[in-house]
C-alpha cells in the first residue's frame, strides 16, 4: 500500500536526519525540508501550471496544512522535547491519527468501520510502547502542553491536504504550496528558539539535510497520493508506523546502538496485527 511505503521512506529520512542532527540543530533541517520542494518541484510547477486551473480555496487549505505541518507541529514537537524529553514527546504526538479520524468524520463525512479503529488503536498503542524508554522522574502535568499541541497539528494537517486535493487534484501543486506555508509558518516561529538553535551552515549538516530533505520529497508525494486515492481514516493510522520502520532500520543499520528487546518484539507484534486489521476492511 501507498500509505505504508510512505511510512518507511520516512523512515529513511529519520535515520538520515540522525547523522544531520550531529551537526545542526533541528530548526535548520526543518527550513531545508520546506525549501526543497520550492527549489526542485517548484520550476516544473510554474512551467506548466494554468492560473485558470487554480482553485483558490484548494491552495488556501494546502497553504494552512504547510503553517500546521511543519510550521507549528515541529516547533511543538522541539519545545515538547525541550521540556518533557524525546521519548514523552514521541509517546504523545503519536497519538495524532485519533485527531485526524475524528476531524475526518468531522469535516469529511468518513465513517470508519470497526476494524479502522481496532487496527487504529493497535498501532497506536504498538508505536507508543516502541517510543516510549524508561521514565526518569516526575514531569509536571501542564509541560505536556507542547506534546500534546504537536499531535493535534500532526493530526490536523493531512486533513487540511485531503481538502486541498478535494479542489485540486494535484500532487506536485499540493506539494509546492504547502511547503510555501511550511516556510512562512518557520518564520514566525523562529524567534521562539534562541539564535544558536536556529540556522546553522555547517556543510555536513546541511548536505545530509538535504539528502533527507530529498528523500522526503518522494514521501510527501506518496502521502498526498494516498490521501486522494484512499480514506483519511486508514491512510493517517498506516502513515503512523514510521517508528517501527525506522526502529527495524536502525537495528538493521546500527546495531551497535540499538537494542532489540522483547517489549520493542512484542510492539512490533502489535503494530503489524494492526495493519493486517486495517488492511482486512480495506
Amino acid at each position: 500500500m501507498t500509505a505504508l511505503l510512505a511510512a518507511f521512506i520516512l523512515s529513511v529520512v529519520h535515520i538520515v536526519s540522525r547523522g544531520a542532527l550531529r551537526e545542526s540543530p533541528p530548526f535548520t533541517g526543518t527550513v531545508i525540508f520546506a525549501l526543497v520542494p520550492i527549489l526542485l518541484v517548484g520550476p516544473w510547477l510554474g512551467s506548466r501550471l494554468r492560473m485558470e486551473a487554480i482553485s483558490w480555496e484548494g491552495s488556501l487549505w494546502f497553504f494552512l496544512s504547510g503553517l500546521v505541518h511543519p510550521g507549528l507541529a515541529i516547533t511543538f514537537l522541539l519545545l515538547g522535547t525541550r521540556r518533557v524529553g524525546v521519548s514523552r514527546t514521541s509517546a504523545i504526538s503519536s497519538t495524532s491519527p485519533f485527531v485526524s479520524v475524528i476531524l475526518g468524520i468531522a469535516f469529511l463525512g468518513e465513517r470508519p468501520g470497526w476494524t479502522v479503529w481496532v487496527g487504529g488503536l493497535l498501532i497506536v498503542g504498538g508505536v507508543v510502547a516502541i517510543s516510549v524508554e524508561k521514565p526518569e522522574g516526575r514531569v509536571e502535568l501542564r509541560k505536556y502542553l507542547f506534546p500534546l499541541l504537536a499531535g493535534i497539528a500532526f493530526g490536523l494537517a493531512p486533513v487540511l491536504r485531503k481538502l486541498g486535493l478535494i479542489h485540486v487534484p494535484d500532487l506536485a501543486y499540493g506539494v509546492v504550496v504547502a511547503a510555501f506555508g511550511g516556510l512562512i509558518g518557520l518564520a514566525f516561529m523562529a524567534p521562539i528558539f534562541p539564535r544558536g538553535q536556529r540556522i546553522s551552515l555547517n556543510p555536513k549538516g546541511v548536505i545530509l539535510f538535504g539528502i533527507a530533505a530529498c528523500i522526503a520529497l518522494v514521501g510527501r508525494f506518496l502521502i498526498l497520493d494516498s490521501l486522494l486515492r484512499g480514506n483519511l481514516s486508514r491512510i493517517a493510522f498506516l502513515i503512523n508506523t514510521t517508528p517501527l520502520f525506522a526502529l527495524i532500520l536502525s537495528w538493521l543499520l546500527l546495531r551497535k546502538s540499538e537494542r532489540i528487546t522483547l517489549r520493542l518484539v512484542g510492539a512490533t507484534c502489535v503494530v503489524v496485527l494492526g495493519i493486517w486489521t486495517i488492511t482486512l476492511g480495506a
